[in-house]
């Protein structure tokens, strides 16, 4: 198995495990994301796999990638034509792993990334920090 397919693979155990409801019903549910083998597989991975790391904020998790006002406006509209959002759980659980990426990245890399602290608590905008970050400091 070629490095790109164990992170892949390791990525789908970790979104498996986020759609547990030790993670899903957690108050702390961020922290629980974070506690499990396949996450800890990844950052064991080192840092040859930032680009990988980057290619995932591509993949689809539906509405969640919208930024905030796009999000809520998005809402708001399906609620005013009285349609219902439907989200699976495997879209709400790759959300959640990509809110965790930039904290993967950290662990990997330590120092060398630093998230400017008003933006820190901000998912949308971390993860486009973050994004630029790989695009400046990884090939691939």
């Amino acid at each position: 198995m070629g490095y790109e397919e164990r992170f892949n693979q390791h990525i789908e155990e970790w979104i498996n495990h986020c759609n547990t409801p030790k993670v899903r019903l957690s108050a702390k549910f961020f922290l629980e994301a974070l506690d499990c083998e396949a996450y800890k597989n990844i950052v064991s991975m080192g840092p040859s796999i930032l680009p990988f790391i980057r290619k995932m904020y591509n993949r689809s998790a539906g509405i969640h990638d919208l930024p905030p006002d796009k999000f809520l406006k998005t809402i708001e509209e399906i609620e005013q034509k009285g349609l219902s959002l439907k989200l699976s759980d495997y879209e709400l659980s790759l959300a959640l792993v990509k809110d965790c990426l930039t904290n993967l990245v950290i662990e990997i890399v330590g120092d060398n990334f630093k998230v400017p602290e008003d933006i820190i608590y901000d998912p949308y905008l971390r993860g486009e920090y973050t994004k630029r970050w790989l695009e400046e400091n990884t090939t691939g």
